[in-house]
């Protein structure tokens, strides 16, 4: 038997937040929170219960930062085995094509699913390679050392362009710093006049950043082990999140021919969030809830675009379900989830994985359907896994 671990066993003394820049495999291998060492046990159980044949590429790619495509096939694998499923990794399909669905499991009544795990992030490449540079400034901030004081930063505008200057950045703060007097600034708090501590701007090329400084309570003053950065500036998020949703779940409709068997595509939704109306949309491609009356009624014509309904009527039959959540490491208990049946498809499912919160459609309405959570089918506390983030 593969004695390899995806986290092996060393004295782990790293008992603070994880970077911005860092990602998630690294920051669990390196933390010696409890919280994280209940992951990496489950992780690595799950990793143990992994074909042997199959290992070594799950071993390569998370270790070259594929950690959430690696993360979300263990955590299928480990439902599917939950649910007592005899389980193929990267079946042939009927059709012989090339591609290979990501499992095929038999339950013990001898029924068949394919079941496919995809990601999905809301995310554009000029979103990602702003948020690159923004995570990397706020490391680069949380790098200095203000005693007194936590940083408030207002608004961060980024263009398109290179990294800035984390050093020039650095410094700009810390003369600010140097020119504040805390008891005024404290008086200002005290005070509720918060709107009157003087507001900053760096300003490099087109980047800014506006910021103030709050003071820590007199108690903690000189304390250096805290990060600076107390309150980061808030977002909004536009854009239809159902139509890359749509995109995806097509692109996989179509990607191993006939299979002859229920096929379940399992989308992990990354990124802001997912909604009701989203799903709905990429499916059916209505509105979501906004075209939803009192009755949970809708009315499907040839206007809409779905993954499963389009002009001309339904389409994308071998696609017997889709499964979104939004899973995590650390939400493993409480992800939210939702399996929405196909009602065309050429194969409906009927099988354990009903057991989860289900969104029926038939005669032109929606049936809500209550479920188990994951952590009650992987027999996790509902805490799980503990506080990992707060002091």
């Amino acid at each position: 038997m593969n004695s390899q671990k995806l986290f092996h066993d060393f004295i782990r003394t790293y008992d603070d937040e994880s970077n911005h820049m860092e990602d998630v495999f690294s920051f669990l291998d390196r933390s010696s929170r409890p919280a994280a060492e209940r992951v990496r046990n489950v992780l690595n159980k799950w990793y143990d219960n992994y074909p042997d044949k199959h290992k070594s590429v799950l071993y390569k790619n998370i270790r070259a930062k594929k950690f959430p495509d690696i993360f979300f096939e263990l955590f299928l694998h480990e439902l599917l085995l939950s649910f007592n499923y005899k389980i193929e990794i990267h079946p042939t399909a009927p059709s012989n094509k090339s591609t290979h669905p990501d499992f095929r499991g038999e339950d013990n009544l001898g029924r068949s699913v394919f079941l496919e795990g995809t990601l999905v992030t809301d995310e554009s490449d000029e979103e990602k390679a702003r948020n690159k540079v923004q995570s990397l400034l706020y490391d680069q901030i949380n790098q200095l050392e203000l005693p007194d004081y936590f940083i408030n930063l207002h608004r961060i505008y980024i263009p398109r362009g290179g990294q800035p200057s984390g050093k020039k950045l650095k410094q700009f703060i810390l003369n600010c710093y140097r020119n504040l007097n805390y008891e005024s600034v404290l008086t200002l708090m005290e005070n509720n006049a918060s709107h009157l501590i003087p507001r900053l701007t760096y300003k490099e090329n087109e980047l800014e950043i506006d910021f103030n400084f709050i003071p820590v309570a007199k108690e903690y003053r000189e304390r250096t082990n805290h990060k600076p950065i107390g309150i980061y500036p808030g977002g909004t998020k536009l854009g239809n999140f159902g139509e890359t949703l749509r995109t995806k779940i097509t692109k996989k409709a179509n990607k191993y021919g006939k299979l002859n068997s229920p096929f379940i595509i399992a989308v992990n939704c990354l990124g802001w969030g997912i909604h009701k109306r989203d799903e709905i949309h990429a499916l059916f491609g209505i509105d979501g809830i906004d075209s939803l009356n009192s009755s949970n009624e809708i009315q499907l014509d040839e206007n809409i675009n779905g993954a499963w309904y389009g002009s001309n009527g339904p389409r994308n039959k071998r696609v017997s379900g889709v499964i979104f959540t939004k899973v995590y490491p650390w939400n493993l208990a409480k992800a939210d989830i939702t399996f929405y049946h196909n009602p065309w498809a050429t194969y409906p499912y009927e099988g354990q994985l009903t057991k989860f919160p289900q969104m029926i459609f038939s005669d032109n309405k929606f049936k809500s359907i209550p479920g188990i959570t994951f952590g009650e089918a992987l027999s996790l506390d509902f805490d799980w896994p503990g506080e990992l983030f707060d002091y």
